[in-house]
């Protein structure tokens, strides 16, 4: 069953202002880069062109964005203070972690919302959660956790954590290894992905909405956290870190033991804490 958000679902609080559409409502939850006309997001920017040409049907905005006539009138706008606390108060009201139609991105469902492909094999005390793909030909080693819940939280205006629900999924290409202890986490508003012959070794840590390119190496010990971006053909050694959000480009080689704190460049030897190209591959 789908859910809906409507006027209703926002709090009678002189803080928080409603405008456009009050008749509008959402069935599915999104971030707001991939929001479509059924959709409720949240936007923390300061740009009103991008909520104008945004396609969802609710989008929660920051309070000191200046709202003006020509809003389109099919969306409901919310104003606050902090849009993101509000989306994971009123998205943690409606979630029901049992509703496969809840998040509308999700591209796979199989039993129990997994799906598992020919020939792949997966080792005792593996842990598959629900909205988890993997490919064919995929080997998983002892007591990994493919699609565990992250530390991704929305604090409010008293300090109070709320945690952000996970609402994405894992995906894993074909003939992908994984090694032991190694804990994906499953995306927020999207899906975690792992590409395919990608090789990933013991006691690696991946944070919510990472994507990892074809063809990667990502040696024992590496910590990614969230939504880093790995692309195609990359060699990452043992015991490297790299920030939130950063982007490792096209084959480059990161030396054991880096921080990596800012993108690379293609084909770029990086070492150090933090990272800082040695040279060109």
């Amino acid at each position: 069953m789908k859910f809906k958000i409507r006027r209703k679902e926002f709090p009678q609080d002189s803080s928080i202002t409603l405008k456009g559409n009050k008749l509008a409502f959402a069935e599915y939850v999104s971030s707001f880069e991939n929001a479509d006309k059924e959709c409720v997001v949240f936007y923390s920017g300061n740009n009103l062109d991008e909520v104008v040409n945004n396609s969802a049907k609710i989008i929660i905005v920051n309070r000191n964005l200046e709202l003006n006539s020509y809003l389109p009138k099919d969306k409901l706008i919310v104003s606050c203070k902090n849009p993101m606390s509000l989306f994971v108060d009123i998205v943690s009201k409606n979630y029901d972690n049992k509703d496969e139609s809840f998040f509308k991105k999700i591209d796979f469902i199989a039993k129990n919302n997994i799906h598992i492909g020919e020939n792949s094999h997966i080792s005792k005390n593996v842990a598959i959660c629900t909205y988890t793909s993997i490919g064919s030909d995929c080997r998983i080693q002892p007591s990994s956790v493919i699609g565990a819940v992250g530390m991704a939280y929305a604090e409010n205006d008293d300090l109070k954590k709320t945690r952000f629900p996970h609402l994405g999924g894992v995906c894993i290409g074909i003939n992908v290894d994984i090694g032991a202890n190694v804990t994906i986490v499953k995306g927020i508003l999207q899906n975690t992905i792992i590409d395919h012959d990608t090789k990933i070794g013991n006691n690696v840590n991946i944070g919510h909405n990472v994507k990892i390119g074809k063809n990667c190496f990502i040696s024992s010990g590496v910590t990614l956290a969230g939504s880093v971006v790995i692309e195609d053909d990359c060699w990452i050694a043992p015991s490297v870190t790299v920030v939130n959000k950063v982007v490792i480009r096209k084959k480059s080689f990161i030396s054991i033991g880096s921080l990596v704190s800012k993108d690379t460049v293609e084909k770029g030897f990086y070492a150090g804490s933090p990272a800082r190209k040695i040279k060109s591959m």
